[in-house]
């Protein structure tokens, strides 16, 4: 009677097998799209990555799942600015965050200093609940404080009066022509909600494993 069966056992097996292996792939794949570069001495986007709360637990980001984009900074120098900032644009929503990478005593030097940086490098996250399927773009741009003051214009003068508003802030798009920083843009492939067929699949192929463990012991024993 069990050789009669194993056949469909092998197909569950094998369906099984065949829904993990896609679902792994799709996984966390992070694709790089394009990359603007000012002065990287300065600031710059060392790497990027995402995580996502899978809570459909088929190894893939789907919709109305979180996803959470981690940000890591780095720069080589520092000179007389009071902090360096990020903004984060994922799909609808915009991020910013600043951060102070040099010490006070850098803003008492008269001149300009190139004095190497030996702190670690930062690290951002943010967080964002995928609301469709389909490609979603994720945007990363970083500055300092001199070029984010000099976005807007102060008294009907342009330039930088090293305090950033919050008009700065808005004036602060992707790509925006500034001297340091670096702009970067990456997209990630979100799936739609897995069908009840697709569960029952999964669920079939896991109770088909584990029959014919118990059978194998069974014989085994």
């Amino acid at each position: 009677m069990l050789n009669r069966f194993k056949p469909l056992l092998k197909a569950g097996v094998g369906i099984a097998g065949c829904v993990a292996v896609i679902g792994a792939a799709q996984a966390t794949s992070l694709t790089a799209i394009d990359s603007i570069q000012h002065n990287t001495s300065w600031q710059n986007i060392a790497s990027a990555s995402y995580t996502f709360d899978d809570t459909n637990l088929d190894g893939q980001l789907n919709a109305g799942e979180i996803l959470t984009f981690t940000i890591e900074m780095d720069k080589l120098n520092w000179g007389r600015h009071a902090f360096d900032a990020l903004k984060v644009w994922i799909g609808d929503q915009v991020y910013t965050d600043q951060w102070n990478f040099s010490t006070a005593a850098s803003l008492l030097n008269d001149s300009y200093s190139y004095k190497p940086y030996d702190e670690p490098n930062q690290f951002f996250s943010f967080s964002y609940t995928a609301t469709q399927a389909g490609p979603l773009d994720l945007y990363a741009s970083v500055m300092c404080n001199a070029d984010l003051s000099g976005l807007v214009r102060y008294d009907g003068k342009e330039g930088s009066d090293g305090v950033a508003t919050g008009a700065d802030w808005a004036a602060w798009s992707y790509g925006i022509n500034r001297y340091q920083g670096e702009d970067k843009h990456y997209q990630v492939s979100v799936s739609p909600v897995p069908e009840p067929e697709t569960y029952a699949m999964l669920l079939v192929g896991l109770g088909l494993l584990g029959f014919t463990a118990r059978r194998r012991r069974d014989f085994t024993a």
